[in-house]
């Protein structure tokens, strides 16, 4: 969250507030190494599904090419989920408020497994749609 507080001797072009988080030329301090790599990985992930399934059409090795990129970014999605769900619900948080207790390695383990067999069952089942050419 960004925090404004007041700037002494502030000139008439500025608001005389300051925004104390501010640094590189964000308008926020990413302060989580894990969002940015996050962002990242998602992105490339997401490219490569693009590719796979715009530019190369599904054809050969893209298929399951396709569907793991697929996966992998839903569940990079549902990993910042569960860790912004132990930070920011309450009864969560109390639960493992520093994200190092069993409980939340059960949730984040739990959601890796189920993850792994999805992208393992989709690669096998996939299967596009054939569209009627005409």
């Amino acid at each position: 969250m960004v925090e404004l507080r007041p700037v002494a001797n502030s000139d008439s072009n500025h608001s005389g507030y300051h925004d104390t988080d501010q640094r590189d030329g964000l308008p926020f301090h990413l302060h989580q190494a894990a969002a940015v790599a996050h962002c990242r990985d998602n992105f490339i992930g997401d490219a490569i599904a693009t590719l796979a399934l715009y530019g190369r059409r599904l054809s050969g090795i893209w298929r399951p090419i396709f569907a793991v990129t697929a996966m992998l970014s839903l569940y990079l999605n549902v990993f910042v989920l569960i860790v912004q769900a132990f930070l920011k619900i309450p009864p969560l948080k109390v639960l493992a408020p520093t994200q190092t207790e069993p409980v939340f390695l059960v949730a984040q383990g739990s959601a890796f497994l189920l993850f792994i067999v999805l992208a393992i069952l989709t690669t096998v089942r996939f299967r596009p749609v054939r569209l009627a050419s005409f």
